[in-house]
């Protein structure tokens, strides 16, 4: 599976997160309650294909051995009423297909048993109430679609699920292509309009909850958050300074996160400065490929 889809999915559920915390508030705007809809439903469609491309089919193979021996067993004892049936009734035209033995049953392929088994199971619906003149009782019609129903999931036909891979493997890129748009296209551009000035931290929040990491880019060189070292709570307006670089980053994480993606690999003095608060330097040796994590805790100013 390529890897962009992990990124996405990755991202998927932080703006599945993102959205449970803010529901209410995201709920009450029409137009916001309305693209989040219609983002959840293309997120819907993603993990359905996901779930068909990722399923384990293998299955374990005593236990597939084991219920294909019962479900011919149980297919050759419906097969031998039915047959009997057949001739009663003088229906010459279904005889062959309810000829065989449980041993001959037994060595069929995987897709000619799930075809017999399939055709027996439909016939015996059809007959309804009628099923019990050939011998059988409804439980014997459902003990067999049980079976049936565990060996194919064992021994899926290999046409079938090539078919519903390569529909799934088209939902899926549709879906992600689908997700993307809305996100770009519609979601962004609304979220960056109502709240990057009236509410920065909120916009923020959503940002960095909607970014999808590209395939094949560096991992970030910093990341980490700034905390009040009394109470534990993010420090407002605190900034990260590295003066070499002139880089002057403003932490608007939620909770005092904040990340900074490129790093070419050196020595810095990075330095950590906010209002009624101590500032803090420290040396960073940042080497390449490795993300530096920083769990900074700041002290308050005591003017007394």
């Amino acid at each position: 599976m390529k890897r962009v889809f992990f990124t996405y999915r990755e991202m998927k559920r932080r703006l599945e997160d993102f959205y449970s915390e803010n529901q209410a508030k995201i709920d009450a705007i029409p137009v916001l309650k309305e693209i989040f809809d219609a983002l959840f439903a293309s997120f819907i469609k993603f993990e359905l294909s996901w779930e068909i491309l990722t399923q384990d089919y293998s299955g374990s193979t005593l236990s597939k051995k084991n219920v294909k021996v019962q479900l011919a067993k149980h297919l050759s004892k419906c097969n031998m009423l039915v047959y009997n049936y057949c001739i009663k009734n003088e229906i010459t035209d279904e005889l062959p297909n309810f000829k065989g033995s449980d041993v001959y049953l037994n060595r069929l392929s995987d897709e000619k048993l799930i075809s017999r088994s399939e055709y027996s199971i439909q016939y015996l619906v059809k007959m309804g109430e009628s099923i019990s003149e050939t011998g059988l009782v409804a439980q014997d019609l459902e003990d067999l679609k049980s079976l049936f129903t565990n060996y194919e999931a064992m021994a899926p036909r290999p046409k079938v699920l090539i078919g519903k891979q390569k529909i799934a493997q088209q939902d899926l890129s549709d879906a992600h292509a689908d997700g993307l748009h809305i996100i770009q296209e519609r979601l962004d551009k609304v979220m960056e309009s109502m709240f990057e000035e009236a509410e920065p931290d909120f916009y923020h929040t959503y940002v960095e909850a909607s970014e999808i990491e590209k395939p094949n880019s560096s991992k970030l060189a910093v990341k980490g958050s700034i905390l009040d070292k009394s109470t534990k709570l993010p420090v407002p307006q605190a900034h990260v300074i590295i003066e070499s670089i002139d880089l002057d980053h403003e932490v608007k994480g939620k909770k005092g996160g904040f990340r900074i993606k490129k790093l070419e690999p050196g020595t810095y003095t990075l330095k950590v400065e906010a209002i009624t608060y101590k500032s803090i330097s420290l040396d960073l040796i940042h080497r390449l490929g490795e993300t530096n994590v920083l769990e900074i805790e700041m002290e308050a100013v005591n003017y007394e």
